[in-house]
């Protein structure tokens, strides 16, 4: 398995898990919140095996880290991407 780490950018404005789950769904991504602990949830995109482990703090994203399964749909990653370009979050080291 793959992963691309996300981190907000300096145009990121904070975002809750619900805030960001609802985009998913309105992106045409269904997925569930399945919390791991008070700093962390799993964002599940079943019946895809790709994923999303998020930290959070104070309730809101402060990282997303995406597991890739190479053999889901590829419009799930482009999705995802598109979802998380649009929170100005990103996977490039090298954005601010």
């Amino acid at each position: 398995m793959d992963e691309l780490y996300y981190a907000p950018t300096a145009a990121a404005a904070p975002i809750t898990l619900a805030e960001l789950r609802q985009l998913f769904l309105e992106a045409g991504l269904p997925c569930e919140l399945e919390p791991d602990s008070e700093e962390t949830c799993w964002i599940a995109f079943e019946p895809h095996e790709t994923s999303i482990y998020a930290g959070v703090i104070d309730g809101k994203v402060t990282l997303a880290t995406l597991g890739i399964i190479p053999e889901d749909d590829p419009r799930v990653l482009q999705t995802i991407e598109k979802v998380m370009q649009s929170i100005h979050f990103s996977a490039d080291e090298d954005e601010d």
